[in-house]
């Protein structure tokens, strides 16, 4: 039996194949090799497998698959401290509140659905994590004015200022990070991972 990981990359892989164009596959294979290669991976892959003929789709399909394990790995390694830790004193958040709060504030109100979607949470814990938050003073809910059936999630005052806070604890840790690094590769790195974010909007859900 997949693993609940395994089942959303065998997914994804599946969406993959279903909709990307060949183009558009080839550019997103090469953007992750070198957003992988940046974070110093050791698991690049490789142009084929020996003595196997695969197709050029297939080929960067696969390759685009075992790149986006890799970065899933070395992202939660490089950046996965940033969202657990926290100085605010008045507030306890777990990492995934913390997420949740910064998406919420990036993409601004949304539905719990659309929030869940995000974070890849099932509705039972989507659920409590909200409701935990909302106790805290840090979202609150509003009923849509023309849809009673929807209820849309925001960021309270108290949630901005969290969200303010947190977003200079973030940055300070990305300063960190990046201290060892020219600026030349700061730069390359901060385009190739616009143009990835960018391509995976066109991805079919």
């Amino acid at each position: 039996m997949h693993s609940w990981k395994q089942s959303i990359y065998l997914l994804a892989y599946k969406n993959l194949c279903e909709s990307a164009l060949t183009g558009t596959i080839k550019k997103v294979r090469i953007l992750i090799i070198r957003i992988l290669t940046f974070l110093g991976s050791k698991d690049i892959p490789k142009d084929s497998e020996k003595g196997v003929y695969i197709g050029m789709r297939e080929k960067n399909l696969k390759e685009v698959y075992q790149g986006l394990m890799e970065f899933n790995a070395l992202f939660h390694q490089k950046f996965g401290h940033v969202f657990r830790s926290s100085s605010h004193s008045e507030y306890s958040c777990t990492k995934s509140q913390n997420k949740a709060l910064m998406i919420v504030g990036k993409k601004g109100r949304m539905t719990s659905t659309m929030l869940g979607q995000c974070l890849d949470m099932k509705k039972g814990s989507l659920t409590t994590m909200i409701d935990s938050l909302e106790e805290m003073g840090l979202i609150f809910r509003q009923s849509d004015e023309t849809d009673r059936r929807k209820t849309w999630i925001d960021l309270t005052n108290q949630g901005k200022k969290y969200m303010d806070a947190k977003m200079k604890e973030f940055e300070k840790s990305i300063i960190a990070m990046f201290s060892n690094l020219g600026e030349d590769e700061i730069e390359d790195f901060a385009v190739n991972v616009k143009a990835t974010v960018e391509m995976m909007k066109k991805f079919k859900e």
